[in-house]
């Protein structure tokens, strides 16, 4: 039996994110859902002898869309941190000084972290900075090291088969406690996810679907995957993460040069968002595109004149990494984001830090680019190549409009980077054993 969910698999995970929510704790449950897929899966590892790295690597993806803390007081810490430590320790241990990087990127993403380091000169407070380094060190670094030493293109295509499936027993897991609860019209608060973190799990597999039924047509289960994620995305209501899913999905589709879909996907996110602004209920209209005074959409407005005005003060090294932080009284409110990654980097690191970051930003549409010319002759890796980017690309859209750095949301964008990275790895290296 491979690794690959097939449709019995699917059916049965999908049968426990029904019936669990009406018996365990919805605070719990995705920990208790985490749980059981973990051991259910480490399980099976062991019994078909299959318990290596690269297949830790196939599971740790999938649990980025489970970025709940398992840790107590203070210390919030996922699985997929746990797992991340682990594969990382495990490369250090069986790889010894065998563990390969991407030169240019990594020397950037190394510079980049020591300016940061360097900005906490000017920062107030170092707790925040330090936290701010840690997200920085694990997701530009430890997360694209780990996804860059993949072995082969097909743990690539397990890895994120099984990010879907995860991300579908989330959808269903969702709906059934919307429907239960009467939620619908309403923003998604359930399981312990914020609304933008529950779109941008379910939403960034909405891409990685497309791309995998043209990897895997007979794949009957991903168009039950499709309506279950898209579902599951327009429920939760999140803004930032359908832009992105919407903007990462027409991307892939000109990179696979399906310009007849491109352009029907385009006609069919036009006409479906007229036919839902005629046809939804007042008042799920009336939240979406609420700007009101108390509103999140007009609290970014505030949020992004705070930092432009943060920004003048500091404009060449910044106010300090992790150093930002906007209070609004009048809605209850603060942030350590100004909800735009861009003015994040130059808030805290200044244009020094910002002109580094955006070195890290080119590089990855560069790769992208390049690889789709490289893999030309190589159908398997193009599809892998535009899944990846498109991935990448569901994320970077989505935190031009929110916060950038989060558990499992973070760590999913850099593991897309990683894969396309060493997609290019392992094409070379497949072209020199020929």
């Amino acid at each position: 039996m491979a690794l690959l969910p097939r449709l019995s698999l699917f059916g049965a995970l999908l049968l426990i994110a029904v019936s669990v929510p009406f018996v365990i704790s919805f605070n719990f449950y995705p920990i208790i859902i985490g749980a059981i897929a973990f051991i259910g899966l480490v399980s099976y590892l062991l019994i078909s002898n299959k318990l290596t790295l690269d297949n830790f690597i196939v599971i740790l993806l999938g649990f980025t869309t489970l970025p709940q803390s398992v840790a107590g007081g203070q210390l919030n810490v996922s699985i997929s941190d746990l797992l991340l430590v682990v594969v990382i320790l495990g490369l250090l241990l069986i790889k010894n000084a065998d563990i390969e990087v991407p030169k240019f990127f990594f020397t950037i993403s190394v510079l980049y972290i020591l300016f940061s380091l360097f900005s906490m000169v000017n920062s107030e407070n170092i707790g925040n900075s330090l936290i701010r380094l840690s997200q920085y060190t694990q997701y530009i670094i430890v997360t694209v090291i780990v996804f860059y030493n993949i072995k082969s293109s097909d743990i690539i295509k397990k890895t994120l088969f099984t990010y879907v499936v995860l991300a579908s027993v989330v959808s269903v897991a969702s709906i059934v406690i919307a429907l239960k609860d009467g939620l619908i019209g309403t923003p998604l608060f359930v399981l312990g996810y914020q609304k933008n973190n529950l779109g941008a799990a379910v939403g960034y597999a909405i891409p990685l679907i497309i791309g995998l039924k043209q990897l895997q047509a007979k794949q009957k289960w991903l168009n039950i995957a499709l309506l279950l994620n898209t579902a599951c995305l327009l429920l939760s209501m999140s803004r930032g993460a359908l832009l992105g899913s919407v903007f990462a999905t027409l991307i892939l589709l000109l990179l696979l040069k399906k310009y007849r879909t491109f352009f029907a996907a385009l006609l069919a996110v036009g006409v479906g968002g007229l036919f839902l602004l005629k046809t939804l209920p007042e008042n799920i209209i009336a939240s979406v595109t609420n700007f009101s005074t108390d509103s999140s959409a007009y609290s970014r407005i505030t949020i992004y004149q705070d930092a432009i005005r943060k920004i003048k003060d500091h404009i060449f090294f910044g106010n300090g990494v992790g150093d930002y932080m906007i209070k609004l009284p009048y809605i209850n409110f603060q942030q350590d984001d100004p909800s735009n990654v861009f003015l994040l980097n130059l808030v805290e690191l200044g244009i020094v830090g910002f002109v580094l970051f955006l070195i890290l930003i080119i590089t990855i549409f560069v790769t992208a680019i390049r690889n789709n010319k490289l893999f030309s002759d190589n159908r398997i890796f193009l599809l892998l190549n535009a899944i990846c980017f498109s991935g990448f690309l569901a994320r970077f859209i989505h935190i031009q409009a929110d916060v950038t750095w989060v558990r499992g949301a973070s760590m999913f964008m850099f593991a897309m980077v990683g894969m396309m990275f060493a997609l290019r790895r392992i094409y070379f290296k497949m072209q020199k054993g020929r």
